[in-house]
């Protein structure tokens, strides 16, 4: 849980979700988009952001402690649309 912790501590998502919500809600409103993918989700907070302004969401992450805080923090939000996953690695 190394990374989760150190994201928590480095990025102020509150204000960077504010920040950058209205322009994620033209976007989807522009595209008429009803669902949305997250490639390096990290630990969903845009998942979160994505599902709360209408569209499915699914997250992918390679970090499966990433995947694992994103799928905790989508469970104690009550976000029901969306599924963070964690994406497998190519050779």
């Amino acid at each position: 849980m190394r990374c989760p912790t150190y994201c928590d501590l480095t990025v102020n998502r509150e204000r960077r979700l504010a920040r950058e919500g209205p322009f994620f809600r033209k976007v989807f409103r522009s595209v008429l988009a009803r669902r949305v993918q997250d490639g390096a989700c990290g630990t969903g907070c845009h998942v979160r952001l994505f599902v709360r302004r209408g569209p499915e969401a699914v997250g992918a992450d390679l970090s499966p402690s990433m995947v694992e805080q994103a799928c905790g923090d989508a469970r104690a939000e009550g976000t029901r649309r969306s599924s963070p996953q964690r994406s497998s690695r190519t050779p």
